[in-house]
């Protein structure tokens, strides 16, 4: 689970830095380097165009990260949902048999799930 929120985290921050670049797209930039008054030299200007194609790249992917991150949200919710209706058939065991319920705990999906009423 701490996986899946580091990546979600590094979906989201690459998804808030390509919204910035909606009005600054690769082709704009492949402009104003074309454009650029002040002579680069080779390996500046390489290296600004290997940035732009890695950002079109990036962008591209996009709306595939976006899909695969809302599946991964749908499947952490089930198991976690999975992780509770184990908690709470442990706990409901440990009652039918009178037994302490605490063995159950390690199931329990977080801290802020609540008790088995």
């Amino acid at each position: 689970m701490e996986n899946l929120a580091t990546l979600q985290g590094s979906v989201e921050a690459v998804a808030e830095l390509a919204s910035l670049f909606v009005s600054i797209t690769p082709e704009r930039m492949r402009e104003h380097l074309t454009e650029c008054p002040t002579p680069l030299p080779d390996s500046t200007y390489q290296a600004a165009l290997s940035y732009i194609r890695n950002l079109e790249s990036a962008l591209e992917l996009a709306p595939e990260l976006r899909t695969i991150m809302n599946n991964l949200r749908q499947l952490d919710i089930q198991c976690e949902d999975e992780q509770w209706r184990s908690y709470k058939d442990c706990v409901d065991n440990a009652r039918c048999h009178h037994q302490d319920a605490s063995g159950c705990s390690w199931l329990k999906p977080g801290p802020n799930w609540p008790d088995v009423p």
